[in-house]
């Protein structure tokens, strides 16, 4: 999901960067409620999954580290998009 235009994937290039689409959207950024946010999250996460959270929502801020520990239940590994292995997967 995302978008982006051919000047700013140009850009991208030109700086030597990645651009990174989210496949599961926490819905933080709407104001959803922390438990929404968890349960969506843990239920549509996928190996390969990227899910953005965005520090300016009350609720992500307020729930963490639950997702992680739901994530992990799930026996998915967490990486950043910066870890090499992540990228060999995109």
């Amino acid at each position: 999901m995302g978008r982006c235009n051919r000047a700013l994937r140009t850009y991208a290039r030109s700086q030597g960067l990645d651009i990174a689409f989210w496949s599961v959207d926490s819905d933080d950024w709407e104001g959803a409620s922390a438990e929404y946010i968890y349960t969506k999250v843990v239920h549509e996460a996928r190996p390969g999954s990227v899910i953005p959270f965005h520090l300016h929502a009350e609720a992500t801020v307020a729930i963490q580290p639950r997702p992680v520990a739901g994530l992990r239940a799930k026996n998915l590994v967490l990486t950043s998009t910066d870890d090499p292995v992540a990228a060999e997967s995109r």
